[in-house]
């Protein structure tokens, strides 16, 4: 008989990868040349926990496991695999917010062999410049000089449509403000 331990510890991962896995092959069923994969900060208000980082004003101090520089706020990093038409199809467990896009993809060591699977020459999947060191699997942009002329990379060429990028913030996702005109909250709108 297993260790229970070990046994619950181990089961979590295959159903998770079946999972992920099961997404790949229902958006190849559905006929999806492309998939989307971002990364989205859920905020929190209650996550502290010190990370191995020395903070640059007081050395005794540590730099917040939680704290996501970039948007300046406590969060989670979640990953999401998302169809063209940005439904969700697999999201991964929450991260710390400190890591970036491809730390925290990574982190699930399933994806990305799963994904090299899922892409040939009429499946792609798409990411954005937060996954720059995953190349070989993701089609990422690529980072131009100023005054440089555009190369046409194999990378960069053959990418299918902008689609609306899944955790993006619509207009009027945010908090209403006057240039929200489709809120009905907003000041100045009208109720349709």
């Amino acid at each position: 008989m297993a260790d229970p331990v070990t046994y619950t510890a181990v089961l979590p991962l295959s159903e998770r990868t079946v999972l992920f896995a099961s997404g790949l092959l229902a958006a190849r069923a559905a006929g999806h040349s492309h998939l989307t994969v971002d990364g989205t900060l859920i905020r929190t208000d209650r996550c502290h926990v010190p990370g191995p980082t020395a903070r640059a004003d007081r050395g005794e101090a540590r730099v917040d496991l939680w704290w996501s520089g970039k948007h300046a706020a406590h969060g989670g990093n979640v990953q999401v695999l998302a169809a063209p038409d940005g439904w969700p199809i697999w999201t991964s467990d929450v991260r710390p917010g400190r890591e970036h896009d491809t730390t925290a993809l990574r982190a699930h060591a399933e994806v990305l062999p799963l994904l090299a699977e899922w892409t040939d020459q009429t499946h792609a999947v798409l990411a954005d410049l937060g996954y720059e060191g995953v190349r070989a699997t993701l089609i990422t942009p690529i980072k131009h000089r100023v005054g440089s002329p555009p190369t046409s990379a194999p990378s960069t060429c053959c990418t299918p449509p902008p689609v609306p990028r899944p955790n993006a913030a619509t207009p009027c996702s945010r908090r209403p403000s006057r240039r929200c005109a489709g809120s009905a909250s907003a000041p100045g709108a009208s109720a349709r």
